[in-house]
This record gives C-alpha cells, structure tokens and sequence, in this order.
C-alpha cells in the first residue's frame, strides 16, 4: 500500500487486510476484536482492544502499523471518517436511485444497470486487441492478474485455464503494490492490471507500469476510461460504461470468459 490520508483509500485498504489474516494468528484476533466496534471506533481504547484480543499493547500497536497507520489515534479517526462518509454517500445515491420503489422496481433497475454495462462493453468490443492479450498471455512464462479482491476473483478461472496448461499465473492485490513490495518480473512477464475507475489505486498502478517498463514486461489495462494520469500501460483495452464504478464487475466477468474461450479456441 501506497501511505494515504485519504479515508477511502485507507479505510478499504484496513478492511482488505482485515479480511486477509489467518484464523488463530495474532493479527486476526486483533482484526476481530476491532470489527466488533464499528459503531463506537473512536472511544474504543488501545488497552480495550489489546484485553479482548488477549495481546500485548505492543502487539496491537504493531498490527496498525503493518496495516499503514502511524498511530492508533491515527487508525481512529481515519476508519470513523471512512466510514462516516460512505454511509453517507450511499444513503444519498440508494435514496436518489430507489425513492418511493417497491423490492420488485429496484431489482429491475439493478438488473437494467447490469444490462446496459454490458451492452457498452459488447458495443466497444475489439476482438484484435483481445487477441492480442490472449496472444500475450500464451507466450509468456509469467502472468500477474493486479486489483483489488473483486477485479481478481471475475479472473479466477481465467487463472486456472493458465495453471493448468502450464504457466506461471497469480494473483496480486493492488492494495499491497508499494515501492518495497512489487512483483518480480522481467521480460517475460505480462502483467493485466484490472479496474473499474481509473481513479482507484491509480498512484499503486502508475507505479507499477514505470517499474514494469524498466524490467521490459508488457503491462496491459482493463478500465472503463482512459488511464488516469501517469498510468501508462503497453495495451489498454476499454470496456463497459464510464462512470458506472461497481456495475463494471458485470463486464469484467464476460471479457475473463471470453479470453478463455479464446485462449483455448
């Protein structure tokens, strides 16, 4: 993770590293013992914390620190904002939406709004470049999937498909790129770094393609708009409908199976 004081950044970055840690170790009692406080984050005290997750002060305190917070008091007031923010965000955009509808007129709605994501992205479809990408992916010996965990998940099976024919795919969380923890990569290495805002994590993606460009691996983006500033991938494929944000999930989904279909066909 890039250091941020931007609560969005931060807080989603904090529950990604939540959802991560291994049941039984340290980091997930204290991971447990926090989510258990959501509603009163700012009195929650680090001696509080430390007692219900049966760790040392100091044990706590480095667990915050690995997740990218200078202090405690910093975590605090950093979550309790994140979370204040998108309450409220989602509150105004869910009531604006969805006013005065019934359970059956929202459904219908959010399926139109899947619908029509899709319908941009079969609009805009370039069979060459996707050629292009599966051709990529076949000659290489290495092949990164970078995002955040939805983006990497609509791609599971596309990794697979690469496991099994006797390739070297993973999986590597956008959150966790910092100047200390790239990928190790060289000439050989294809990197497909997905999204569905080009805003998100643009400072971890630009980074990641100047580090790239040194090692002579081959960048290529899904996004739904034009890379943001600085983000400068070898290919850019577009897709779905700028501005859409989550509904992009429903067109990352088809072109992972598409390229599947392709790599195999």
């Amino acid at each position: 993770m890039i250091r941020s004081d931007f609560p969005e950044h931060t807080g989603k970055h904090f529950i990604c590293c939540c959802n991560r840690q291994a049941p039984g170790s340290s980091d997930h009692s204290v991971a447990h013992a926090v989510l258990q406080h959501t509603k009163n984050i700012l009195e929650l005290s680090q001696e509080q914390l430390s007692a219900e997750a049966h760790l040392s002060t100091a044990s706590v305190s480095r667990f915050f620190r690995r997740c990218g917070f200078e202090s405690f008091q910093q975590f605090k007031h950093q979550l309790a904002q994140f979370f204040a923010e998108r309450r409220l965000r989602q509150i105004r955009h869910l009531l604006t939406a969805f006013h005065g509808k019934n359970a059956q007129a929202m459904a219908q709605q959010l399926y139109q709004e899947a619908a029509v994501n899709l319908q941009y992205t079969m609009e805009q479809l370039d069979l060459d470049l996707l050629r292009q990408v599966v051709k990529k992916i076949q000659n290489s010996h290495t092949v990164y999937f970078v995002g955040d965990n939805r983006d990497m998940h609509c791609f599971y099976s596309l990794q697979l498909d690469l496991l099994c024919n006797g390739q070297a795919a993973y999986f590597y969380n956008i959150d966790d790129i910092s100047e200390h923890t790239l990928p190790q990569m060289d000439r050989s290495t294809t990197i497909l770094l997905l999204s569905v805002n080009s805003f998100w994590f643009h400072e971890e993606m630009a980074l990641l393609c100047a580090a790239a460009r040194r090692e002579h691996a081959f960048t290529i983006l899904f996004s739904q708009e034009k890379p943001y500033a600085q983000v400068e991938p070898d290919l850019c494929c577009l897709y779905g409908q700028a501005g859409s944000f989550n509904n992009g999930y429903y067109s990352l989904m088809l072109l992972a199976k598409l390229l599947s279909t392709m790599f195999y066909t």
